[in-house]
């Protein structure tokens, strides 16, 4: 269920990657418990994912020129997949999150359009889609969980999940 947070205003807010994600996971989880108050019994999970190069959250490219502008900054470089989740429970608060660090290949203008072209990351953090195509920009991965790097670390929720009963 979408939560329709304003992502930019939070942007604008805090820079720190970390405390981004955890509040923007916060945020989608409490607004969409808010609106579920009939709900009681529901697990509501929010998440939000940031790419970090250097000190810079690489937002969503929106157009190709972008998209290949960003890989290009990530050729031959490592960066970071930062993912925050919130579990909100009855009257219980979960949150974590998980980073993983991602070594790019030396890439090309040429390769980085091709790939763009074919697997259309322009809505992407970071341009790519690393669960498709994208796969093939990276070197090494290095994550303690392999599923947050799609956005939500299934490891760990499962874990918490468990922790409240509602997995066996």
């Amino acid at each position: 269920m979408p939560s329709d947070i304003d992502e930019d205003e939070q942007k604008a807010l805090i820079d720190d990657p970390l405390q981004l994600t955890k509040k923007l996971a916060f945020l989608k989880a409490k607004k969409i418990a808010n609106d579920q108050k009939s709900h009681y019994d529901a697990v509501i999970i929010g998440s939000d994912q940031v790419s970090v190069l250097g000190k810079d959250i690489l937002g969503k490219p929106y157009n190709l020129e972008n998209a290949i502008k960003q890989l290009m900054s990530m050729s031959g470089q490592k960066h970071q997949l930062v993912t925050s989740v919130c579990v909100l429970y009855q009257d219980k608060v979960f949150e974590w999150q998980d980073t993983t660090t991602l070594r790019m290949r030396e890439l090309t203008s040429e390769q980085c359009r091709d790939y763009v072209t074919k697997d259309d990351p322009l809505m992407c953090a970071g341009s790519y889609k690393i669960e498709s195509l994208g796969i093939t920009l990276f070197e090494s991965i290095d994550t303690k969980d392999f599923t947050a790097i799609t956005g939500l670390p299934l490891i760990s929720l499962t874990t918490v999940l468990k922790e409240l009963k509602v997995l066996s």
